[in-house]
Parts: structure tokens; C-alpha cells; sequence
């Protein structure tokens, strides 16, 4: 290879992986790779025995080149950007309605308050059969979204039953807006309650406009519900951390490999509640910009952190243009909060593969006042609350649609009632729920009964199915024994999660989020905690000595 080719070959390369100059890139090595991809490429797209599909072919290399990085890398083709936008904005055009797909079933999980959807009357928990002249059974996610979601002012036939009978409407799409603040309200007469469901473009100026509802409505304090909050941009985390700390005030910094990527965010306005006394609910689905939020808050010692420890993703991503309309989001930086602590809780070096650090050697910090808080695994809260991680029997029942059909039959047998936020099951209703798991469901499985299935194929497979099948059967028995124990274990989280179920189907989102502040025990305590100043400040302030 001549010097002129290298060079021009090491420039494309470095153009690919949008790297300057300042990165410790092995240029040859860089160089070498493309052009045997190239090569590769090549000569099956030319001459393998079968005609191949190039774009499919490419699609699956990139997949796989990135999935030795991390999670949050990930290439974005042109048919999948409106989807990536629609996260950043929270805006898109469609018939505004959720859907969840049970046993290749296609149900509404929820539908949006004045949407197309719901002013036609469609509910949640109909089953789509068709839309735009296309049968939805056993169709992807991303297939039925791109068959619902379209122009505002387009229209589009659907074909649904509702409680057995089958229906056609025509609807016409409309630009929907979701709410990143479901619902905001007074929990007493000086404590206000904003739940935050997201981090996209609207969300700041969202919550600004709750909370100055809530002070007018005299609240001092605030529960700001960050629990199952997911994230998402990095500035919209800094502007409502904006709203209780001073101006200037350093909210995150970022460092990565390239000198550009190492950034210091600092608040650009006076807050407007400075004063107020803040507790920060998350759980361990709060990822990201929450985790931002509540570790900016906690280190400023700004406000106290109600919960579970949070999920732990401390890396930041942009999104690089690359070419025919496609993007690469890519991991370029990791976050630290004021304390100078990075809360990422996850390996994904090459010998580690994703595996959670270890917990002994979490490096110890200091907040503002002093206080010991600690990296390399999420954000702990300071008073303990709620139920703990999600269960796996709990997961189980929800990856399976168990929860969601059972809400949908008591729906159908009981009549909504007046309060649908304060909706509680009755005593009767779980032992309900588990009737209907051994009639309606037996062949719900958890991995465990994925991995007894898989044995028992290969055990025919092998010719050993007759001498191990009473073992088999004996460990099946004991399975099913001890997810009965499961069950009656984590009833609470469970009877929890199908309230939840019940009230999106009854009502709307709003009716969910204020269920969950109005019958939170998460709630509750950090209501308590903000009601008692003195606990509150001793909180705040290091320990004596």
C-alpha cells in the first residue's frame, strides 16, 4: 500500500468514526479493518450462490460491531429516525394510543386524552385486528408503528373489538403531544407533588409551569417523582435542577476521549424556587437524566433522595449524521455530578461484558455539607422506601401479559369507580388474580421454566428423555410450588403493579400518575420527611464529628 493510499484510506476511516485528530488512533490498524470489511462485503454482495440483501447484510454487521460496545450505542437507519425524534421531542403524528402485544395479540394498552383514538372511542384494552387495509397479528412493534403513526390530517381505517364485537372507524391522525409531566397537585395544604415521566424538549418548561401552579396553590415544599423516569436529554435534567439552585451553580460534567467531549454544565437562570424543601423519589428504573437530577440535588445537598437506588447508567451519548439520512447514536463521554462522582453502575469493557462493578470498591465523595455518598452504583437514596427491586416473578407476570389480561377482565365485570386515582384491589381481588393465573394462565413461564423446557428438549434430543423425565417432572413440581411461594412473597409489588394495570384501563395516564401519589407509600414518607424540618436538615447536614 503506497503512502498516498494510506493516508486517503485513514481520512475516510476517521470520517466513518467521526474521530479527530486529538483521538490515540491507530491509523494503519483502522485502515487495515475498513478495507477487509470492504473486501468482505464485496465479494458477497458479488458472488455469493444466492442474491443477498446489502442493506439487511449491513444493517446486522453494524449491529453487531456495536453490540461489543454498550447499550446506548447504536446505529439509527433513515426508516427508524422519526422513532429517535419522537424520544427527543415527545411529539408525533399518529392516532395517539399505546399498544401492547399479548400472545400475538395486538391490545391498546392506553390511549391519549383528546387524541384521534379516544375522541373516536376506542378504549383501552380493545384488540386491533387491521389498520390501513394491514392485518396487525403477529406484526412487530416497530411494523404496527409505522403502520398507525403518519401525517396529521392523513387518515387511516382501523378494524377493533371492543368486548367482543367488531367495529371499523376511520380516523384521522393528529400531531400528538405527550405529557413528560402526567400529573402535578397538592398533596396537603403546603406540600406539592410534580411525577415526571420523561427528559425531552418539553419537559423543563413543563415542570417550571407545575410548579409555579403548585406555589400559587401555596405550596413550600415538593415531592419531585422521578421513580420509573427512564431519562433522556442531558439539558433538560440541568434546567430543572435550574429551578432550586443558583445560578451558576455546576450541575454535571462531562469527560470522555476527545478534549471536546469534557464539558462543565453550569445553571444559566435564577431559580424559582430556592427556598422550597425538595425530596427526590427514584427507584431502580430511574436511569440517566434522572439520576442527574437527583444526584446534582443530593450533592448540593439541595434536597433529599427518597426510594431505591437507581438504575446506574452514567454515560452520555450524541448522535453523529452519517450518510443517506441514517445516525449513529454513540457513547462519547461519562457524567459526574457535582460531588465529582461518575453513578454508572455497569462494565462494558471487553473482559467485563456488562456486568455490574463491584460494590466493595465504591470510591467514597462528599457533598456540599460534607456527606459521604459514593460512585459506581447508581444514586443511593437517603431514606429507604418502597418495595426494592422489581421481582422476577413480577417481571415474568409482566413480559407475559398476565397482569394486563386480568386487568382487562375485572375492567369488563366492574364498573369504574368515582375516584378512579384512589382505586385499591380488595382483599377478595388477588385471590381472584391467582384463580385466574392457574384457569386462564398455566403456561405463564419465568426464565427458570424456559430453561426446564430447554433441558427437557435436549434431553429427547439425546435419547435421555426416558431415564431423566421423573427428575424432570420432580423439578417442575418444586417450580411450581416455589413460584406459588413467589406470589404470596411479593403480593404487595404485585397487587401494586395490577392497580396500576386497572386504573390505565379505567381512565388515562393523569388517573395512573396520581394514583401513584396519592396511594404511594414512597409518597407518603417523603411527604412526612418535608413536613419535618428538622429531620430534613439533619439529613442535609454531615454528621457530627
Amino acid at each position: 500500500m503506497n503512502r498516498r493510499h494510506l493516508v486517503r484510506s485513514a481520512a475516510a476511516g476517521l470520517a466513518l468514526l467521526g474521530l479527530g485528530a486529538a483521538a490515540p488512533v491507530d491509523y494503519f490498524e483502522v485502515t487495515k479493518q475498513i478495507e477487509l470489511f470492504n473486501a468482505v462485503f464485496r465479494e458477497i454482495t458479488l458472488s455469493y450462490v444466492d442474491p443477498t440483501q446489502p442493506g439487511t447484510l449491513m444493517e446486522n454487521a453494524l449491529d453487531g460491531m456495536l453490540s461489543e460496545l454498550d447499550p446506548y450505542t447504536v446505529f439509527i437507519p433513515e426508516r427508524r429516525i422519526e422513532d429517535f425524534r419522537i424520544q427527543q421531542t415527545g411529539q408525533y403524528g399518529g392516532i395517539g394510543a399505546t399498544i401492547r402485544i399479548v400472545e400475538d395479540v395486538v391490545l391498546l394498552a392506553a390511549v391519549h386524552e383528546g387524541g384521534p383514538a379516544d375522541k373516536a372511542g376506542l378504549h383501552p384494552g380493545d384488540l386491533l385486528v387491521e389498520a390501513g387495509g394491514v392485518a396487525l397479528s403477529k406484526k412487530t412493534m416497530e411494523e404496527i408503528g409505522d403502520v398507525l403513526k403518519g401525517s396529521p390530517g392523513s387518515k387511516i381505517d382501523v378494524v377493533y373489538e371492543h368486548l367482543g364485537e367488531r367495529k371499523t372507524l376511520s380516523l384521522t391522525r393528529a400531531e400528538i403531544k405527550m405529557k413528560a409531566v402526567p400529573y402535578s397537585g397538592m398533596l396537603d395544604a403546603n406540600t406539592g407533588y410534580i411525577a415526571l415521566s420523561s427528559f425531552t424538549e418539553t419537559s423543563a418548561n413543563e415542570v417550571r409551569t407545575a410548579l409555579q401552579d403548585l406555589q400559587k396553590q401555596g405550596a413550600v415544599a415538593l415531592v419531585l417523582d422521578l421513580r420509573s423516569n427512564p431519562g433522556g436529554l442531558l439539558t433538560a435534567a440541568i434546567e430543572i435542577v435550574n429551578l432550586f439552585v443558583p445560578k451558576g451553580t455546576v450541575v454535571v460534567r462531562t469527560k470522555g476521549q476527545m478534549s471536546e467531549t469534557d464539558q462543565v454544565f453550569k445553571t444559566l437562570r435564577e431559580p424559582i424556587a430556592p427556598e422550597m424543601r425538595v425530596a427526590v423519589l427514584i427507584d431502580g428504573q430511574s436511569a440517566s437524566a434522572s439520576e442527574i437530577v437527583a444526584g446534582a440535588l443530593q450533592d448540593l445537598d439541595r434536597g433529599a433522595v427518597v426510594g431505591q437506588r437507581s438504575y446506574g447508567k452514567g454515560l452520555v451519548q450524541q448522535t453523529r449524521p452519517l450518510a443517506y439520512g441514517a445516525q449513529l447514536k454513540l457513547t462519547v463521554s461519562k457524567y459526574y455530578t457535582p460531588s465529582g462522582r461518575c453513578i454508572q453502575a455497569f462494565d462494558y469493557s471487553d473482559n467485563a461484558r456488562g456486568k455490574r462493578l463491584d460494590a466493595t470498591k465504591r470510591t467514597e465523595f462528599r457533598t456540599a455539607n460534607g456527606r459521604k455518598v459514593f460512585d459506581g452504583g447508581g444514586v443511593d437514596p437517603d431514606v429507604l422506601a418502597g418495595n426494592g427491586e422489581v421481582s422476577p416473578v413480577l417481571y415474568s407476570l409482566v413480559r407475559n401479559g398476565a397482569l394486563f389480561d386480568f386487568a382487562r377482565t375485572y375492567v369488563a365485570k366492574n364498573p369504574a369507580p368515582q375516584q378512579i386515582e384512589l382505586f385499591r384491589l380488595k382483599p377478595n381481588d388477588y385471590n381472584q388474580f391467582l384463580t385466574y393465573l392457574e384457569q386462564s394462565k398455566p403456561d405463564w413461564t419465568s426464565d427458570l421454566d424456559e430453561v426446564l423446557n430447554d433441558f427437557e428438549e435436549f434431553t429427547r434430543e439425546d435419547g435421555y428423555e426416558a431415564a431423566l423425565k421423573p427428575s424432570v417432572e420432580q423439578v417442575r413440581k418444586a417450580l411450581l410450588a416455589a413460584r406459588k411461594e413467589q406470589l404470596q412473597a411479593h403480593k404487595a409489588q404485585i397487587s401494586s403493579a395490577l392497580e396500576i394495570e386497572i386504573i390505565g384501563l379505567y381512565g388515562y395516564e393523569r388517573s395512573q400518575a396520581a394514583h401513584s401519589a396519592l396511594a404511594s407509600e414512597e409518597v407518603l414518607q417523603a411527604r412526612e420527611l418535608l413536613r419535618n424540618k428538622e429531620r430534613l436538615q439533619q439529613i442535609l447536614s454531615a454528621p457530627k464529628g
